[in-house]
């Protein structure tokens, strides 16, 4: 089966042609790897397509679309609904409902044990064959998600039914007293209680459990779980996240969700521009299901949730000065820079006088010059030369720019070379038993508290490790004086976490009163992911390590 990458590339391609450039940036991978992945999608594809590039980069050309459709997930579907309508099936049988090989089958239903997070969904019995492991309620809800995905799946019968269903359904709602419902979950329920005839249930009886769990998801409740997971994150806590968290949960237990996705790509760029949003949604779900009693395990949202409430709580302004000579023309370039790039302010100066008081008064991150001729003066800041009005093609390099600023002007301080060692593992050692030997290293050279080392073990022991582009990134946020450091530590031998081949380790502390000092994990994934996975398997000091930092933002 394809991976979740590679069903993207593929699902991007069905839609349009792209270059490979551009198809690289999307997957966040080389050009070297989109050209693997495309050679393997084309094998899986066989007859039912191709991937070809030419002079207007790649496109998919497609013989059957059934086949694509069933690579690009719908062979999990179908395996659901075969499960649900027989009580067991030998491998064989399967195979044939699906159309697919033995060996095939077996991967899927690999794949679809991997996606469940909390209870395992199908299980496997020698001599008998594969099952659901659900009971009647979860079954007729695992089919009201099928149907709400694909409204034909059980036949076109159904999709006519579903759609009649679903305008008789928002009268339903007031009706049954289920506020926080949807018509499309309500119709959907009604019919795989149809289709389920020997479950006994009714969509009153279905209901009548979630509904008194309902009634326990209010904001207070909420602000309670917030108050034990968020405090090494002050002011974090507000009204806005207490409001958004307690209407997603709600809305989640009201119209519960069985099928097991997979963690959507964006989604998942949380884990390495916001590990502290990551990691609080992880500790936030796993309290709300211990002291609330609810089957929640969507904590992409959550933690794209926290993520909101960082930026609005912890962020301060960059700030930046306009130096030109026209004040109208800084005056436009002022709106259009604050208008297109977020969490900036711009400061005009028109003369050297105020210039040299603006970067007087406050920090300032960037001088931009439009004037003629620049005063000559000893200042630190950054200087970047920009055209009269500022365009879309300046604005992605003043992004890119600001992006690196931090760490580029910042490195040698966040990341201290003294501090730096190889740590000899052996080859048989696991990833708990390095960082916990790579900690205790730490604290007698005193670049850890024990409390600190004793956060990093607990975080990496509860999996979900953040692996950026082969780079182990183990962190904690804490109260010590320096807002940020990352500590480069090589492995003699490399190991597999998260699937991914480590040679190297990067051990990060952060105040988690700091403000730009918590985008230094998105700046962090920028520079990473900007260089080959193979240059970075290969570093083996502190100096190639910087080199391979700096380089994507250098001047």
């Amino acid at each position: 089966m394809l991976n979740p990458r590679q069903k993207d590339i593929l699902s991007a391609l069905s839609h349009q042609r792209i270059s490979g450039q551009a198809l690289a940036r999307r997957a966040r991978i080389s050009v070297r790897t989109l050209l693997r992945d495309i050679d393997y999608i084309n094998y899986r594809l066989g007859a039912a397509g191709k991937i070809i590039s030419g002079a207007e980069g790649y496109q998919l050309l497609v013989e059957e679309g059934r086949d694509i459709e069933r690579l690009l997930g719908n062979a999990e579907d179908a395996l659901f609904l075969a499960l649900i309508f027989n009580a067991c099936l030998p491998l064989g049988a399967l195979a044939d409902k699906l159309r697919l090989s033995k060996s095939a089958v077996i991967d899927l239903i690999s794949t679809v044990r991997k996606k469940s997070r909390t209870q395992p969904l199908i299980g496997s019995r020698p001599k008998h064959g594969h099952s659901l492991l659900l009971d009647d309620r979860q079954k007729v809800l695992l089919l009201a998600n099928l149907i709400i995905r694909n409204p034909a799946c059980c036949g076109e019968h159904c999709a006519h039914a579903f759609s009649v269903r679903i305008v008789s359904a928002r009268s339903l709602l007031t009706t049954l007293d289920y506020p926080f419902g949807t018509p499309l979950f309500l119709a959907a329920l009604g019919l795989a209680v149809e289709y389920l005839p020997a479950t006994h249930l009714s969509v009153v009886k279905i209901l009548q459990p979630l509904r008194h769990k309902l009634s326990g998801i209010t904001p207070e409740a909420i602000r309670t779980v917030l108050t034990r997971v968020a405090t090494p994150l002050p002011g974090l806590i507000d009204e806005e996240l207490v409001g958004q968290l307690t209407a997603h949960i709600q809305r989640s237990v009201a119209c519960p969700a069985i099928l097991p996705v997979t963690a959507l790509h964006d989604f998942r760029k949380i884990k390495t521009t916001y590990p502290q949003a990551f990691d609080l949604s992880l500790s936030f779900v796993r309290e709300l299901n211990q002291s609330l009693a609810i089957d929640f395990n969507d904590d992409d949202w959550a933690g794209l949730y926290f993520a909101c409430a960082l930026e609005r709580t912890q962020s301060a302004a960059l700030n930046l000065v306009i130096y030109s000579e026209y004040l109208s023309m800084a005056t436009l370039n002022k709106e259009i820079i604050e208008r297109e790039i977020s969490g900036v302010n711009v400061i005009i100066a028109t003369h050297p006088e105020q210039l040299i008081a603006s970067l007087l008064h406050q920090p300032v991150a960037l001088v931009l010059n439009n004037h003629r001729q620049y005063p000559a003066m000893e200042n630190a800041t950054a200087v970047w030369s920009v055209s009269e009005l500022v365009g879309q093609r300046e604005l992605e390099q003043l992004r890119i720019r600001l992006a690196g600023l931090m760490l580029y002007q910042h490195s040698a301080v966040c990341f201290p070379e003294s501090l730096s060692f190889t740590y000899a593992n052996a080859p048989q050692d696991n990833w708990q038993t390095v960082i916990s030997g790579i900690c205790q290293h730490l604290v007698l050279c005193d670049a850890l508290t024990v409390a600190e080392a004793e956060l990093i073990v607990a975080r990496e022991a509860q999996g979900e490790n953040l692996i950026i582009n082969h780079l182990a990134v183990p962190h904690c946020s804490g109260q010590r004086d320096q807002p940020f450091i990352g500590i480069f530590v090589h492995l003699e031998n490399p190991l597999l976490i998260e699937s991914q081949r480590v040679q190297n380790v990067l051990v990060v502390c952060v105040n988690a009163r700091g403000r730009q000092e918590l985008k230094m994990f998105s700046h962090l994934a920028d520079a990473l992911n900007g260089c080959e996975s193979a240059q970075l398997l290969g570093l083996t000091t502190h100096a190639s390590f910087m080199q391979c930092l700096n380089k994507p933002f250098s001047a």
